[in-house]
């Protein structure tokens, strides 16, 4: 569990709201980063297991939680009920990968899930997803970055 390297921290992101994301990723090397994407124009932490996610959610608050579907020690569907419990607002997004994942563990979520995104995606989708989902006054700190 750590803050992704390469988040903008400069003296002027302190200045404006700070749109904060969790990704919970899986990890595996071929696999397309969520963190990589997001962490250009948001505040991304990054959790690699169902109990690091649980940790960061508790100690808190995101405006968004992106989740891998296939995690080491669970699935991103209990970041999602976590996510719907702890930070009720926050904009849920589920990843996962067309060739190893079953898309049907998403069907059903209803208000637990906003997104579903399948690997692989076109470069920006994801951020472009995010910033549409995201709360108003989060949406505009990201778009300032």
């Amino acid at each position: 569990m750590r803050r992704a390297p390469g988040a903008d921290h400069s003296r002027a992101s302190m200045l404006r709201p700070s749109c904060a994301v969790l990704a919970v990723e899986g990890g595996g090397a071929a696999r397309q980063p969520v963190a990589a994407e997001l962490r250009p124009a948001l505040d991304v932490w990054c959790a690699r297991s169902v109990e690091q996610a649980l940790e960061l959610l508790a100690e808190r608050s995101f405006d968004a939680v992106v989740t891998d579907l296939a995690l080491p020690d669970g699935d991103g569907l209990m970041v999602l009920v976590a996510a719907s419990n702890l930070a009720p607002r926050s904009a849920r997004i589920l990843v996962w990968d067309r060739e190893r994942d079953d898309a049907r563990a998403k069907e059903g979520l209803g208000p637990l899930l906003h997104g579903a995104l399948a690997r692989p995606w076109p470069r920006g989708m994801l951020l472009a997803e995010l910033l549409r989902l995201l709360p108003g006054t989060a949406r505009v700190a990201a778009a300032q970055r």
